[in-house]
């Protein structure tokens, strides 16, 4: 085997993929003999307090006369301080989903720019693996541990350290039961306790940032914009009302809906060349330019009304690859007891479930958060009975007794979500997808299907967290410029039917297109191609 050569699948030779083939090469080799320091430096933004209220701008700018920053290893460190003095802090978003959007400039020119971020980054973190998500809170905020307080269901009673303090309901009170919603503990952050800080590192939302590549600071720099979200309930826990009659000595649980953010900056390696190295990309850079290309987001927001939804997008993009589908709706979920019980389940939910984090999921959802158990009492005997309950997920949803429950949700699993697309005159799947056809299409947004040991996370599959995506690559490998054109003003269609009944359906839709982008850098000029 020659210097330099690897052995590929089925043992064929290849060219070894050192790290100056990997991330300095764009067709350059032996890089790494090049390379002679790799510093770790730190970047600040503008002195001074942030704040969802007033000062939500901070900007970011990586610049060097002789360094190449290595993008993966950008962190955003911050401290974030809890203001309130009596309430915790709570977040329902991962840290790189407290902006609101966010962009990424080069010489005047927007390589990257990301709207609806924290539903963007929910998305992201639903495709990933728990033991990638333990692994992000260690640096990020920890997630609660996945823990029920008792048999049927009933929520735990979190301290502001997110430590589990005692049951929410007593179960032997005026035998009031509730339903099963899991998703609430299942997908809560540990709290910054009042006027608090918390330091958290993560890397920034993006294309670029995810990329191999080192960027040339002297002929291109960078810029960076996170702009806040409008205020901290959009993303943070909301307070939630006490039980009338349950638990009248626990009171109200407020949390805080104000934080400040101090001291944010970039952390990262800044790599130097020899001079002759540097000589050598310079010319390159000068002359014919470097090129690469990137994978990008972009998300589209729709209004919608019904349980079938026929809406459409156009956005110009050379080559989708992945496109996401998730829904929202107003959390609204009555149990079946007392107006006490309504206003505080649905306090509840309305705290911890928001557009930020909620992804409706349909009839399946349906089903889930309101079983017929719930919603008419059975007699001595455990028969259907006559008495009707409240009317189970919401108060707008008709009484009916257990045998009449029993029938609807039966009726509502014969006629199952369905899900599918078209981009132009292409569909993308030939007939709609359906339970667990729909699974499916989940994995493989996420590349090759016999590689699906570790995708996604149980939650991405239950209440509160339904993700539809099918995968546009004319070969799913994962190979360059293999996805579809609306360059030609193609239409994307998303058709979806059943999603809901006619009392409990979404009202918006969030599509988000990954697809790959062309960047070429010269001397102080950044084009992209789309």
């Amino acid at each position: 085997m020659n210097p330099g050569q690897g052995r590929g699948l089925k043992g064929q030779s290849t060219p070894l993929r050192k790290f100056g083939d990997l991330v300095l090469a764009w067709g350059m080799r032996n890089i790494s003999s090049m390379i002679t320091r790799r510093d770790e430096v730190v970047v600040h933004a503008q002195p001074g307090e942030y704040t969802c209220e007033t000062s939500r701008l901070i900007r970011l700018h990586l610049s060097s006369a002789n360094q190449w920053v290595q993008l993966s290893t950008v962190r955003l460190v911050m401290e974030i301080h809890n203001t309130s003095l009596t309430a915790p802090l709570e977040f329902l978003v991962p840290c790189n989903a407290i902006f609101s959007s966010s962009r990424l400039l080069s010489q005047g020119t927007v390589v990257d720019q990301l709207d609806f971020l924290p539903r963007l980054a929910q998305v992201l973190n639903c495709t990933l693996p728990e033991s990638a998500l333990l692994l992000n809170g260690q640096e990020q905020f920890k997630k609660l541990p996945l823990k029920e307080s008792n048999a049927d269901g009933r929520y735990l009673l979190f301290d502001s350290d997110g430590v589990a303090s005692g049951g929410m309901f007593d179960s032997a009170a005026a035998g009031v039961s509730y339903p099963k919603v899991t998703s609430i503990d299942e997908n809560r952050y540990v709290s910054i306790p009042p006027n608090s800080k918390r330091i958290v590192s993560f890397q920034p939302i993006g294309s670029i940032w995810q990329s191999a590549l080192c960027w040339p600071l002297s002929h291109a720099s960078l810029t960076w914009e996170g702009m806040l979200a409008s205020s901290a309930a959009e993303i943070c826990a909301g307070s939630t009302i006490p039980h009338a009659t349950v638990v009248p000595a626990l009171g109200a649980q407020a949390r805080s809906q104000q934080f400040k953010i101090l001291l944010p900056r970039f952390e990262c390696s800044l790599i130097t060349l020899s001079s002759v190295g540097q000589s050598d990309f310079d010319a390159l850079i000068s002359s014919s330019g470097l090129n690469h290309s990137l994978t990008s987001y972009v998300t589209l927001q729709a209004q919608i009304q019904g349980k079938d939804i026929r809406t459409s997008f156009s956005r110009s993009l050379a080559n989708i690859k992945e496109i996401y589908v998730t829904l929202y709706r107003d959390p609204v979920m009555a149990p079946t007891n007392s107006a006490n019980d309504n206003a505080f389940l649905n306090s509840w939910l309305k705290a911890f479930n928001k557009k930020c984090n909620y992804l409706f999921g349909g009839v399946e959802e349906i089903l889930q958060r309101c079983s017929p158990t719930y919603r008419g009492a059975p007699d001595a005997n455990g028969n259907p009975g006559a008495t009707p309950g409240a009317g189970g997920m919401d108060a707008g949803v008709p009484q009916m007794t257990q045998a009449e429950a029993i029938a609807a949700d039966k009726a509502l699993s014969d006629k199952p979500t369905t899900f599918t697309a078209e981009l132009g005159a292409k569909k993308l799947t030939d007939q709609p997808c359906a339970g667990g056809s729909i699974v499916y299409h989940n994995k493989l947004t996420q590349g090759i299907e016999a590689l699906r040991e570790s995708f996604g996370q149980p939650e991405s599959f239950i209440q509160g967290r339904r993700i539809f995506s099918l995968n546009c690559e004319k070969f799913v490998a994962g190979l360059s410029e293999n996805g579809l054109s609306s360059r030609g003003s193609e239409v994307l269609q998303i058709v979806m039917d059943n999603m809901g009944t006619d009392a409990i359906h979404a009202s918006e839709i969030y599509v988000t297109l990954v697809y790959e982008t062309k960047l070429h850098v010269t001397t102080g000029v950044v084009r992209i191609r789309s």
